[in-house]
């Protein structure tokens, strides 16, 4: 419903947050390494998380413990997706590629990989009711944005080096934030730029809220900041 938050540390642990009364409700232990990636599962009911040892936990938010974990790959995890069904999950390994896991009763089974290249750095990954992204950063060409279930590129970005990739749930908008400091919104269609927001650091990860009118965007000085999809403004 948009009350709680959930974030991951260069410590290896997640944490909760009431963004109504404020404060940390519950930290979560079990990561060994920077996590990378957090996300609530379409009912709330799970809170996913990976990192740097290739291990994606998946945790219950109301009895606040750990309910399974699997290696994913050699690679660490950049970034992951639940589709909105929850039976489905996609995952951006760092030097890997994307790939698609299903759910199968109360484990999650390997389905196929989308899209392998070990060149790139910094993927990002999304996806929405009627959208699938991913987000190919390569040190040397900058980036591309590709369809994640055909692997046909959308368009390519020059000179731009994004770290977070999100669709708003209406499939319609794109953020993206960005190496050089800045949270940019455009258009999922033809990645037309609506507006841009100075961070003032390189951006970390990036989420639209349930209702999309919100964008949330983190940065190097561990701050999560909120702003309006419509026009940038906090």
């Amino acid at each position: 419903e948009g009350r709680l938050l959930a974030s991951g540390g260069a410590d290896g642990d997640m944490r909760l947050w009431d963004l109504e009364r404020g404060g940390m409700v519950r930290s979560y232990h079990g990561h060994r390494g920077r996590i990378f990636n957090v996300a609530f599962s379409p009912d709330g009911d799970r809170l996913y998380s990976g990192g740097v040892d290739g291990v994606l936990r998946i945790w219950s938010t109301h009895a606040h413990k750990l309910l399974s974990e699997f290696k994913v790959g050699d690679a660490r995890i950049r970034r992951f997706v639940l589709y909105p069904s929850g039976r489905r999950m996609a995952v951006a390994l760092n030097r890997g590629g994307a790939g698609i896991w299903q759910k199968k009763d109360n484990t999650w089974a390997f389905e196929r990989w989308q899209y392998r290249d070990k060149r790139i750095t910094n993927p990002g990954i999304a996806v929405a009711a009627n959208a699938g992204l991913f987000l190919a950063t390569n040190r040397y060409a900058g980036t591309t944005l590709r369809d994640l279930h055909t692997g046909n590129t959308i368009r390519n970005l020059p000179g731009i080096w994004a770290n977070g990739l999100a669709v708003s749930p209406d499939g319609k908008t794109v953020a993206m934030t960005l190496t050089k400091g800045r949270l940019e919104v455009r258009n999922s269609t033809d990645l037309a730029l609506r507006h841009a927001v100075n961070l003032g650091m390189p951006g970390h990860n990036v989420a639209f809220a349930p209702n999309g009118e919100t964008v949330w965007a983190t940065g190097g000085d561990r701050t999560v900041r909120g702003y309006k999809t419509s026009d940038g403004f906090p």
